[in-house]
């Protein structure tokens, strides 16, 4: 099956991206919903039409996505094939929550970059305004760790206002606080040993663990109580049903740690972003 790119909603100019492969799967909607806004994107679901399709066109996509579910799911061959047919595009596995111990237990396509889930929304926004940027392509052979050393550092100090960063441990304040003030943020901890007494908050930071029904209380509690413009929880591999509870819980945003620092000032960006636009509707009415 094949929906036509041109059916997709997209922003003029934006790359072409084909996702290809098991997209139908409840963890890949938003990673979807994401690439169809923000990409002139064509989906199918099947390898070998994708291939076909590729070798017999001349819009070939910066980005191909093989969105896979499980482990195994698809073979090297398979995603070579792809790769053949469109050797300057990027490749990225999408990988659903039952393939998180593949690099272990299984068999990886080697020189795939492996995107999760949960974090594919930050990582592609960070990817596409890096492009933009003209930070240089690695090739395939490149690891995770020269990648991580390519990227192309914030030197722009760009945020504005109080961030409330919830933190088991007064330590692990000191480093999420560390890289906002780096944004020029002002930051404060928001202990879960005390009382909330701070005012002011425009953004709230939760540094949580697995996001379970208790976890979420205890967000909706503080979002009540502080009020933030915006709030980004940080969660260690969430399943799709702790990210959901999360945000009914009040989140905006559900990043996994580790994360890269790009990809949380991207989601303070966009949050904030979006939090003026509902704040002055009228204005962008009239904008538009």
């Amino acid at each position: 099956m094949e929906r036509d790119a041109r059916d997709q909603k997209g922003l003029p100019g934006a790359p072409r991206v084909l996702l290809v492969g098991d997209f139908r799967h409840r963890d890949f909607r938003d990673a979807e919903s994401w690439l169809k806004t923000h990409t002139q994107l064509l989906v199918m679901d099947d390898m070998q039409a994708a291939s076909t399709h590729l070798d017999a066109t001349r819009r070939l996509p910066r980005l191909i996505v093989v969105a896979q579910s499980r482990p195994g799911q698809f073979s090297t061959r398979q995603i070579e094939s792809l790769h053949r047919a469109a050797p300057l595009a990027r490749l990225h596995c999408l990988l659903g929550s039952w393939a998180e111990g593949e690099t272990r237990s299984g068999h990886p396509c080697p020189g795939v970059e492996r995107v999760y889930w949960y974090e594919s929304r930050a990582r592609w926004a960070a990817m596409l305004a890096a492009d933009l940027r003209g930070s240089r392509i690695l090739p395939r052979t490149a690891t995770s760790a020269e990648r991580l050393l390519a990227a192309p550092a914030i030197r722009e100090a760009c945020g504005q206002g109080l961030v409330g960063i919830h933190s088991p441990t007064h330590g692990d304040y000191l480093a999420l606080a560390e890289t906002c003030q780096s944004w020029g943020h002002a930051t404060a901890w928001l202990s879960p040993r005390l009382p909330v007494v701070v005012g002011g908050v425009k953004l709230l930071l939760w540094d949580g663990a697995n996001g379970d029904a208790t976890e979420a209380q205890r967000l909706q509690s503080l979002v009540a109580a502080v009020k933030p413009m915006a709030t980004v929880v940080l969660l260690t591999f969430p399943r799709v049903e702790d990210h959901d509870r999360m945000l009914r819980a009040g989140a905006g945003s559900v990043l996994s740690k580790p994360f890269l620092n790009q990809e949380l000032q991207q989601e303070f960006a966009r949050l904030e972003g979006l939090s003026t636009a509902i704040s002055h509707p009228s204005s962008n009415m009239s904008a538009a």
